[in-house]
C-alpha cells in the first residue's frame, strides 16, 4: 500500500469538498499530530505523497528532502500555478505536482515521472546546500565585524563561530 500525508496543518480558510484524506493509505498531519519530531520524520520517510493546501509550509521542502512528492492542491495564494512556480526555487518547483498533474499519473508514466522527480530532487538538494553553506559563510562574516566592532576578546569570537 502507497502510504500519502495530508498536511492540515495550516489548513485554509476555505472549504474543500474533495479531501485526499478519504483515499485509502492517507494520513492526515495536523498542528498536533503527530506530537513529536521523529514521528513526523518516520511518517517522511515512509510517505510517497504529500498533498498540500499551504503552498508555503515548509512541510513541501522537507517532503522533498526524503524523497516524498509534493501535490500542490491549490495556488493559492498566487493568482495561478505559473506564478506559483516563479515563486518556488526552479528545482523545487519541478519536484511538485499540481493536483490535475497528480489525477494523470497511471501505471505507464508513474515510473518516468519518479526518476524525473528523482533527478529534480538531487538538484534541489545541492540547491539546499549551496544555500546552507553561503548562509553560514554570510553569518560568520556577521560574527566577525561585530567582534570587530564592539572588540570581542578571541576567545569570545572562538565561541560565537558558526558550525562549530
Amino acid at each position: 500500500m502507497i502510504i500519502s500525508l495530508v498536511c492540515l496543518a495550516s489548513f485554509p480558510p476555505f472549504n474543500i469538498t474533495a479531501l485526499p484524506a478519504s483515499k485509502p493509505g492517507t494520513i492526515e498531519l495536523t498542528r498536533v499530530w503527530p506530537n513529536d519530531v521523529d514521528e513526523y520524520l518516520l511518517l517522511l520517510s515512509k510517505a510517497r505523497f504529500l498533498f498540500t493546501y499551504d503552498v508555503t509550509t515548509t512541510v513541501i521542502e522537507e517532503a522533498i528532502f526524503y524523497g516524498v512528492i509534493p501535490v500542490l492542491m491549490t495556488h493559492l495564494p498566487m493568482k495561478s500555478m505559473s506564478e506559483l512556480n516563479e515563486f518556488f526555487p526552479s528545482d523545487m518547483a519541478e519536484c511538485c505536482l499540481s493536483s490535475e498533474e497528480f489525477e494523470k499519473l497511471n501505471s505507464e508514466n508513474i515510473e518516468s515521472f519518479f526518476d524525473y522527480f528523482f533527478q529534480k530532487r538531487q538538484s534541489f538538494l545541492g540547491y539546499l546546500e549551496k544555500h546552507d553553506t553561503e548562509y553560514k559563510f554570510q553569518l560568520d562574516a556577521l560574527i566577525s565585524d561585530i567582534s570587530e566592532k564592539f572588540e570581542l576578546t578571541p576567545q569570545s569570537q572562538k565561541n560565537a563561530t558558526v558550525g562549530t
